[in-house]
């Protein structure tokens, strides 16, 4: 019961984490011209999947889904030194320039010497993907907030930030995340006399999980599902030959 509580409380930190996050990188993606509708909705998409990109690292690491044991990899190319960096002073230098590095090893991989990274299936990590975040002189201090919004969260005593523990989170967690994710939409707020300027933020009611259907099932009613109905169907049934 602690440890089911334990998660729960790590995925509703993560959910707001990864609300902070898209904002920020949002805001980076948009620039300080703010664009059309339309422009405004492709960047959003953009910058979720740059989020999703994160967060996958992140797990893929905590779960040694990458080789975080070879010290050219830890220490070049992981998102541990990354949110190391953004917890120091004046360490969002260089931050989206790692992001894309990072990037597009995960998408082609590598194979130089003992080091070997096999690369992700799937159009994640294409920089075909985000050709926003393929622009030079994007915001790092956004970077730096996205990073620490899905890296850490406050601490049980409220006097810091402690590291999400990725390793306790599994498949439904991040399906939960996601799901969220799909109710918001990204909005042009209007300059005020104390902001000035116009920003951009998340605002829920996007209605596009249900116009879509797009839901998270949980993986118990997965399992049960595919025992139902499959289950019958291929029961005393003989793997076929070619």
């Amino acid at each position: 019961i602690a440890s089911d509580r334990h998660a729960v409380g790590v995925c509703r930190s993560l959910k707001a984490g990864v609300l902070a996050a898209s904002t920020d990188v949002l805001s980076a993606l948009s620039g300080p011209k703010l664009r059309t509708a339309g422009q405004l909705d492709d960047a959003f998409e953009q910058a979720l999947t740059i989020v999703y990109r994160i967060v996958f690292l992140l797990f893929a690491e905590a779960r040694a889904l990458v080789p975080v044991w070879h010290p050219v990899y830890r220490d070049s190319y992981s998102l541990d030194v990354l949110r190391a960096a953004a917890e120091r002073p004046h360490g969002a230098l260089g931050l989206w320039d790692a992001l894309r590095a990072i990037a597009r090893l995960a998408h082609a991989g590598c194979s130089a010497g003992d080091l070997r990274v096999t690369p992700f299936n799937g159009r994640l990590f294409s920089p075909a993907r985000t050709p926003l975040a393929e622009r030079k002189n994007l915001d790092d201090e956004a970077a730096r907030r996205a990073m620490l919004a899905l890296s850490t969260r406050s601490s049980a005593d409220r006097a810091g930030r402690e590291r999400i523990a990725y390793r306790d989170l599994g498949v439904e967690q991040l399906g939960a995340v996601y799901e969220t994710l799909l109710d918001y939409r990204p909005e042009i707020v209007p300059a005020t006399p104390s902001t000035r300027d116009l920003r951009v933020e998340l605002r829920a009611g996007s209605g596009a999980r249900k116009a879509t259907g797009t839901f998270y099932t949980p993986q118990p009613i997965a399992d049960y599902l595919v025992r139902r109905t499959l289950g019958p169907l291929v029961h005393g049934a003989e793997p076929e030959r070619i």
